[in-house]
């Protein structure tokens, strides 16, 4: 009876292992990059932001 559910229950548990890995994962890699920008923009004056970086402009290298 046990052996019927053994593969449904390791998948599922490999599975369920693997998503949570992979949302904190990606939760603290928001979380370093947002607090990492705002320690960068509270440190640079505001003309010297690289806003060209984000919108394709290419600012004054």
């Amino acid at each position: 009876m046990n052996g019927n559910y053994e593969p449904f229950w390791s998948v599922w548990f490999v599975w369920s292992v693997w998503f949570v890995w992979f949302v904190w994962f990606v939760w603290s890699v928001w979380f370093v990059w947002s607090v990492w920008s705002v320690c960068r923009a509270k440190s640079t004056p505001l003309n010297r932001l690289p806003f060209g970086k984000f919108n394709g402009a290419g600012g004054p290298h």
